[in-house]
């Protein structure tokens, strides 16, 4: 049998400040210390993080390749041809092949599918067997 790890973070909220938190932005403990440990001390800071908007997202072109990828999408779209959405098996890779989707299907009537790989199957990521439908 394999060894069971645990990860540990050792670091500590101050009970206080978590309490404070806790009031003032109406949530729990939980939340609250890992806002406080992870550096969120300012009102500013704290709802930028809890009440995200538009405005506040990094800009996506500070991506590598961003540019290049945009301009291939349109010339894609353009030029009509086939969209396939590689995505991901875990939460996060189904969400963003769902959001994908879902923002391509408004573009138009457009040529698009969309490929969730069996890990065992077609490996990890961008693989020749994932790319083989």
């Amino acid at each position: 049998m394999l060894p069971q790890k645990q990860w540990c973070d050792s670091s500590t909220a101050d009970p206080e400040q978590v309490k404070q938190l806790c009031r003032e932005w109406n949530t729990n403990q939980y939340v609250a210390e890992i806002l406080l440990r992870r550096g969120y001390k300012t009102r500013e800071e704290i709802k930028s993080f809890l009440i995200p908007e538009l405005k506040n997202l990094r800009d996506p072109y500070e991506l590598r390749q961003m540019r290049e990828a945009v301009n291939l999408l349109q010339e894609t779209i353009a030029e009509n041809r086939r969209i396939v959405i590689l995505g991901d098996y875990d939460v996060d890779g189904i969400t963003a092949t769902a959001l994908m989707l879902e923002f391509l299907n408004k573009c138009g009537k457009l040529d698009l599918d969309f490929f969730i790989p069996n890990r065992i199957k077609h490996g990890y990521g961008l693989t020749e067997a994932s790319t083989d439908i």
